[in-house]
């Protein structure tokens, strides 16, 4: 009797150290799986909020509750080559330090407003600076997964197969 109990309880150590690597998780990683960027759940968090004030939330959903940020790190993340990867990370990581030079508070804690006023001035800075191709990066890749979403794809645009409906009564001009 006590041999199925010591097999019982070999077997439930088992499944639990099987199990654990596949629970256990950094607490200061991305909540999506990336190759080659390092990103924070601070960046993440500070991504969602730039991403929110470019769509913001009104009658429709803004990019932020349709996770467009996560869309973001994964295109950078695949389709961008390491040196944008890079300048896209150096930007994410000084966005803080600039809104805190300019509002006196990071960029979560700003109004909208004031983060409105630190994007536009990211969108009419010099080219060349990491924040400002992160900038653009952002942007570009948040209105693509912003336009693309399930939400927008099958609730706001209305889409029809290709030969679209047969309608006999359009009027034709003559020439």
């Amino acid at each position: 009797m006590k041999r199925r109990y010591a097999l019982k309880q070999i077997m439930l150590a088992t499944g639990v150290v099987g199990l654990f690597p596949a629970c256990y998780k950094s607490l200061n990683q991305s909540s999506i799986k990336l190759k080659n960027l390092n990103i924070s759940t601070d960046d993440e968090k500070t991504l969602a909020e730039i991403v929110d004030t470019i769509i913001p939330k009104t009658d429709t959903p803004g990019a932020k509750e349709l996770s467009v940020d996560l869309f973001v790190l994964k295109m950078v993340d695949d389709c961008y080559p390491p040196e944008e990867q890079k300048a896209f990370v150096n930007g994410l990581q000084q966005l803080p330090s600039l809104a805190k030079k300019l509002t006196g508070q990071s960029f979560d804690k700003s109004g909208t407003s004031e983060r409105q006023n630190i994007l536009k001035r990211l969108s009419e800075s010099d080219a060349e600076s990491d924040l400002a191709k992160f900038y653009k990066m952002v942007r570009h890749r948040t209105i693509q997964g912003y336009m693309n979403s399930e939400h927008v794809m099958s609730k706001l645009v209305i889409y029809e197969m290709v030969p679209g409906r047969y309608n006999g009564y359009f009027p034709v001009a003559t020439t």
